[in-house]
């Protein structure tokens, strides 16, 4: 190829090259919860490993860039996708290219690996180089052996490795098996370890290994047959620097007696994750802790409306207000959701910026067909009712309809919505306009009063000129305080095609839409100018491009 004719890309420095090649090595979410819990399972062509090797096809530059790095090839050992292949092959190649250096190995979270040896033996004959572990595997009751090889390997020193993740768990129903804390892990020496889950019985807890007090992330699955809340707390005080802290798992405490007598203060922590199906467990761990107020928070928990007694969520609610406070005094939220059921409650932070709060507060009913009441609906939206949320112009609202658990007047709710004076930008589904119209006779449609823009995220089950749209609109505008703009852009319409002509009436209201789930660029219509046939047919195959697209 003639220097003419080169691709840009081809002249790029090879210092940059190497950068941009060592950030797709990077795997997904890094050592965080998410990264160690999520389900999604990355696509063979997005993974890291595939993505090296494309790229070292691209051109000899680059092939001689990537062969030349062993490092890369040592932080893509992808063992989910290298066991799919027929033979060992390409394993032992992309180890070979590593040449002694850090190896990173890791697996999907859920998909079930299906040649579990090549783990085994990989790990066994290259332990003293394992940087960072991350796997997954599950296997019959009939291959326990595989278990235990694994156990003593575990077992063995490792002065290398930084981020340890390993699961096991028998493929037919799910359970860990039972695992020995002695010998200790690791021989009780791992210097360089700084992040740790720990999802079966590997740990003493009650008398930690030297590395446990060093790691900066550490999650916890509790188990009836392993860990109880006393004990994690009491070993939290040996781990002040601590930065991330997950539990999760199904733990149901009781015994006040055996708690930390004084709070534990992690004065380091950035980022708080309980998934613990018992709200009262979950207070326990809350009440425990001293955190700082702009470490992110996230709680899953679920409260058993026949089975725990009211005061018990209305305790649970005194603390889960007291870190929402902390928060909301941190963080200057501008957009957070909010969604209410008679089976869920949720609050989320939902700011899109580098540096926001992480905060997330989800309360879930009994799986057994329990509903919250309206009193269950109306404690858990006291833990933010009174929190400073006057930055706040964008909200996602979620409410049920009419015949809702939670009354219109509810004072937690009037108090929650009336602080967000600076809202400009509703998302919304249909029941929460018909919620809205509903009990338009008691809502006072200014409570919102710099409200002007709807956007409607959820695609409704019917005609739209048939539901709350067009009534909600007419409410506020008969009130003064119209809405500007209606903002379809997220809805599909191509199955359900809508004709919304019926908003013509709505003088200087702007829709904004897309034709079709395909087109980037979006449309508009001033309502009120004189063309409603531009809103007829949306969704349909032979709706036509108008002047009016931008």
């Amino acid at each position: 190829m003639s220097q003419e004719t080169q691709s840009p890309i081809s002249k790029l420095h090879v210092e940059l090259l190497w950068s941009i090649f060592l950030i797709n090595t990077h795997p997904r979410y890094g050592d965080t919860f998410r990264a160690w819990t999520s389900p999604t399972i990355v696509e063979s062509k997005d993974r890291p490993l595939t993505v090296i090797r494309r790229s070292s096809q691209v051109c000899k530059k680059w092939r001689d860039i990537i062969l030349g790095a062993p490092a890369l090839w040592g932080k893509v050992i992808d063992i989910s996708l290298l066991c799919r292949l027929a033979t060992e092959d390409w394993m032992n190649e992309v180890i070979r290219r590593s040449r002694g250096q850090w190896l990173y190995i890791a697996t999907d979270n859920y998909r079930v690996l299906t040649k579990p040896l090549t783990l085994v033996k990989l790990l066994d004959d290259h332990w003293e180089r394992i940087r960072a572990l991350k796997a997954t595997v599950r296997t019959g009751r009939d291959q326990s052996h595989i278990v235990e090889q694994l156990s003593q390997i575990l077992r063995r020193p490792n002065k290398s490795i930084q981020s340890f993740k390993l699961e096991l768990r028998f493929s037919l129903f799910g359970e860990r098996p039972i695992l020995d804390v002695e010998p200790p892990l690791f021989a009780n020496s791992a210097p360089s370890l700084t992040a740790f889950h720990c999802a079966n019985s590997f740990l003493n807890l009650d008398s930690p290994s030297p590395w446990f007090f060093q790691l900066r992330t550490l999650h916890i699955a509790l188990e009836a047959w392993t860990y109880k809340i006393p004990q994690v707390l009491k070993a939290l005080e040996g781990i002040p620097a601590l930065e991330t802290f997950t539990l999760s798992g199904e733990n149901f405490h009781s015994d006040v007696e055996a708690l930390p007598k004084n709070s534990i203060a992690l004065p380091k922590l950035k980022a708080l994750m309980l998934n613990i199906n018992y709200i009262m467990t979950v207070k326990t761990v809350l009440d425990t802790l001293f955190i700082p107020p702009d470490c992110n928070f996230m709680v899953l928990t679920k409260y058993m409306c026949q089975a725990e007694d009211a005061l018990d969520l209305s305790d649970a609610c005194q603390t889960f207000h007291r870190f929402a406070q902390k928060y909301s005094n941190a963080y200057n939220t501008t957009s957070i959701l909010l969604s209410i059921s008679p089976a869920e409650f949720k609050f989320r932070d939902i700011c899109p910026f580098p540096g926001a709060s992480d905060f997330a507060l989800e309360v879930s009913s009994s799986p057994f067909g329990e509903f919250f009441t309206p009193d269950c609906l109306s404690c858990l939206l006291s833990s933010f009712a009174d929190c400073r949320f006057d930055k706040v112009d964008y909200m996602d609202l979620h409410l049920p309809s009419s015949g809702a658990r939670i009354a219109p007047d509810d004072p937690n709710l009037v108090r929650f919505l009336s602080g967000l004076s600076s809202l400009t930008t509703m998302g919304l589904i249909e029941s929460t306009l018909e919620f809205f119209v509903s009990y338009k006779s008691v809502i006072d449609p200014r409570i919102f009063s710099n409200l002007n823009t709807l956007m409607c995220d959820i695609m409704p089950l019917r005609d739209m000129s048939a539901g709350a749209l067009l009534p909600f609109l007419k409410w506020r505008r008969d009130a003064s305080v119209p809405i500007r703009k209606l903002d379809l852009t997220e809805l599909d319409f191509t199955d359900l095609p809508q004709d919304l002509d019926f908003l013509e009436e709505m003088a200087d209201l702007t829709v904004v839409w897309c034709a079709s789930s395909e087109e980037v660029s979006h449309r508009e219509y001033l309502c009120g100018s004189g063309n409603p046939g531009v809103l007829v047919g949306m969704g349909s195959v032979n709706t036509s491009p108008t002047d009016v697209d931008t």
